[in-house]
């Protein structure tokens, strides 16, 4: 690690790192105009635990474990995170974990390239969204190259993305309509409607065209 990332390193801080927590929540439900389940719940532990825990632990839920971070979800849907890394890793980590979790409890039956896919994509485009261009564009390079699932799934679900209007390319709606959910997907705006609806016409006019104005 390098001196830099040393330096900005978070530890057990819980006051920092439940701000990340909110702040990763945040981006994904204001993002894709879902809800994540508010009892989800997170634990931090050393990067040393989280290893022992995933070496010996069953029922795991495992994601993007093509990555050299550490995080997991247990068998009761407790999601643990190493804190021992600097705090857009942490939030990285939460993102991958949230969205997991999301999919556990809405999408059971996903198909699990187009899982590890949608993760993938939640990560890119919030590491966009931070502004770490360096991070950004080495992931993104990554997941637009690698043959491993989680790029593989990337790949996919971009395709369809973008060879479908009716996803509004959100990849929530794609993932509960690819598990038979039937998604109420609002329509994009027509021509010519503001923001609160058709423009205003009244059948009368109430101002004069011409001339003085009369009240």
């Amino acid at each position: 690690m390098c001196s830099k990332c040393r330096k900005n390193i978070v530890g057990n801080n819980k006051k920092v790192l439940s701000e990340l927590v909110e702040k990763a929540r945040t981006f994904i439900e204001s993002t894709y105009n879902i809800s994540i389940d508010p009892k989800a719940q997170i634990c931090f532990e050393s990067t040393d635990k989280i290893e022992s825990m995933i070496k010996k632990g069953k029922d795991q839920h495992n994601c993007g474990n093509d990555l050299p971070l550490m995080s997991f979800i247990d068998g009761n849907n407790t999601i643990y995170i190493e804190y021992e890394i600097p705090a857009l890793n942490i939030q990285e980590l939460i993102i991958r974990e949230l969205v997991q979790f999301w999919q556990i409890s809405e999408v059971p039956n996903a198909d699990n390239e187009l899982a590890e896919g949608h993760i993938a994509f939640v990560t890119i485009q919030f590491l966009s969204f931070a502004g770490n261009k360096n991070l950004y564009k080495s992931m993104l390079n990554y997941y637009e190259s690698t043959k491993n699932v989680s790029g593989t799934g990337y790949r996919k679900l971009l395709k369809k993305l973008i060879t479908s209007d009716k996803y509004r390319d959100n990849p929530f709606y794609l993932l509960m309509s690819d598990d038979g959910h039937e998604v109420n997907i609002p329509k994009r705006k027509i021509a010519g409607e503001g923001d609160y609806g058709s423009p205003y016409i009244p059948k009368v006019f109430d101002r004069c065209s011409s001339g003085e104005l009369r009240y």
